[in-house]
């Protein structure tokens, strides 16, 4: 095979190897380009036999065409890059589980949840949740990239599943959000590997080329009521428990009956 048949197959292959939909947008937006070019290349030319108004209007057309084609690029790469966030969180549950932190997937949590509902609305025994999410997640990942943010999102779920008994249950709800079911005890007796996992985070410390990265966690605890008509009413309550942890000022562990903690200021205190 030729050697210049042999590179042309080189480019082309990567490029059939794309999604039908891409493929058309590249060639279209391929299309501009070369169209745009033309047109340059032909104002260039006979840019001095041309009339004022037609340069003009020759160089407008090259920029529209010019700025069409890498609109068309730009929001194609922007919905390939949707599509493979979409596809990398449902490898993530595969089977049940974060592939990413090797605790429970959200569908698995789910399931769990209404399992401890059956079980509390029979024998009555309290099951308490723990929900926590990692403060300006979004500007550290900005900040230090995305792999130093995975990092920080696998140690915390090994934090969060130390501080927990063998019998408690992680899972990863979203992004930076987790929750742990705790059968047996009530808000009460969560509220203390809640504080533990909320001082603990504030600790941790991540070496990158960027710097030490630290972070802090919100958290919010509660526990199954007999109002309760299904297992995410527990879930529900544990969120907006978390919305008033951030809304009090982050770094802290708020309890669905309104009781705030301040781990890091009990702590001080006591130092």
């Amino acid at each position: 095979m030729p050697s210049w048949l042999a590179g042309t197959l080189a480019w082309v292959e990567p490029f059939a190897a794309l999604p039908p939909w891409l493929r058309r947008r590249g060639a279209v937006a391929l299309g501009l380009g070369v169209a745009a070019l033309a047109l340059l290349a032909g104002l260039l030319a006979g840019g001095d036999g041309l009339v004022p108004g037609a340069a003009h209007a020759v160089l407008a057309a090259t920029l529209l065409l010019a700025a069409a084609s890498l609109a068309l690029l730009v929001t194609a790469l922007l919905r390939q890059q949707h599509l493979y966030r979409e596809l990398a969180g449902r490898l993530r549950e595969a089977g049940g589980m974060d592939l990413l932190t090797g605790v429970a997937g959200r569908s698995r949590f789910a399931e769990a949840v209404e399992r401890e509902y059956g079980r509390f609305r029979r024998y009555e025994q309290p099951v308490a949740a723990i929900c926590l999410q990692v403060d300006f997640f979004n500007r550290l990942a900005d900040a230090y990239g995305e792999d130093m943010a995975d990092r920080l999102l696998v140690r915390l779920a090994a934090l969060v599943r130390q501080e927990l008994r063998d019998s408690d249950l992680v899972g990863r709800l979203g992004e930076c959000e987790f929750a742990a079911l705790l059968p047996g005890v009530d808000s009460d007796g969560a509220s203390t590997p809640a504080t533990r996992i909320c001082e603990g985070a504030a600790r941790l410390c991540l070496p990158s080329d960027l710097g030490d990265l630290r972070f802090t966690v919100s958290v919010g605890v509660t526990h199954f009521q007999h109002r309760d008509r299904d297992g995410q009413a527990l879930l529900r309550r544990a969120k907006v428990a978390l919305g008033a942890a951030v809304f009090a000022g982050r770094n802290r562990v708020a309890l669905s009956d309104g009781v705030l903690l301040f781990p890091q200021r009990e702590k001080t205190r006591q130092d």
